[in-house]
């Protein structure tokens, strides 16, 4: 692959655009399997896996630099 900095814009806009539907389905998901689990371990840590998937679209050094438009 070549560098990303080669890319043009709309490629990147497109591969941005893919990124957030993934993210959003991968979140959907973990969500689901979360709240289908039984009380217990398992379900403890599909709820911090969930967790970890629902906030990693804020970034923490720079809470004004979002994957969202």
């Amino acid at each position: 692959m070549s560098n990303p900095n080669d890319m043009p814009e709309d490629q990147l806009a497109k591969l941005l655009k893919e990124m957030r539907e993934l993210h959003d389905k991968l979140e959907k998901t973990s969500y689901q399997y979360f709240c289908g689990l039984p009380l217990g371990t398992d379900r403890i840590n599909a709820s911090e896996y969930y967790n970890e998937i629902r906030t990693t679209r804020r970034l923490k050094r720079n809470p004004d630099n979002d994957f969202k438009d």
